[in-house]
């Protein structure tokens, strides 16, 4: 990953991420419904550099053909300690699956398609969804009724995953 680009609440920090031997950067992804993760440093050599938890971080390779991501999430651990005059922040993030768990919801259906289903759930303004899409969510089955009371949005994809047999993740885009 020679040339990767770093932003973090819209803003490019790039130039301030920590590279080996200096410090040590890592991407753990995951298929399916487990949470992926990102730790790394930043350097904020004048201390102007504002981070907080729930930031967006977006770690992606602007120099393919088509931008490959490698990470999207949000900033959810923060670790500051002295670097010379300034401060290094060491950051865990993890993927947009986190706010699946923040998410909850209530609402019944009655014969709908597991997508329709889904479609729903993530683009009915349940809160602190926004950055999850619904384009690549495929047809499985009809479900003759599914009753969501209060439950987490992650806990209603389980739920819909078990009836189906099919699996669901939400990817860096």
């Amino acid at each position: 990953m020679a040339d990767v680009r770093l932003r973090i609440n819209s803003v490019d920090l790039t130039t301030s991420l920590l590279h080996p031997p200096d410090s040590t950067w890592r991407v753990d992804r995951t298929t399916g419904p487990e949470i992926g993760t990102f730790e790394f440093d930043i350097g904020d050599p004048n201390k102007s550099i504002t981070i907080t938890e729930g930031h967006e971080v977006i770690f992606d390779d602007p120099a393919t053909p088509t931008t490959i991501r490698h990470f999207g999430g949000i900033v959810t651990e923060i670790e500051t300690t002295p670097l010379g005059v300034g401060r290094r922040y060491r950051l865990t993030c993890q993927d947009w699956i986190v706010l699946l768990d923040k998410a909850t919801f209530a609402k019944t259906y009655i014969s709908t398609t597991d997508q329709a289903i889904i479609v729903d759930i993530l683009t009915a303004g349940v809160s602190g969804l926004t950055e999850i899409t619904t384009t690549n969510v495929k047809l499985g089955r009809v479900i003759d009724r599914l009753d969501f009371k209060g439950v987490s949005v992650r806990s209603a994809l389980d739920t819909i995953s078990d009836i189906t047999g099919l699996v669901w993740y939400i990817d860096a885009f």
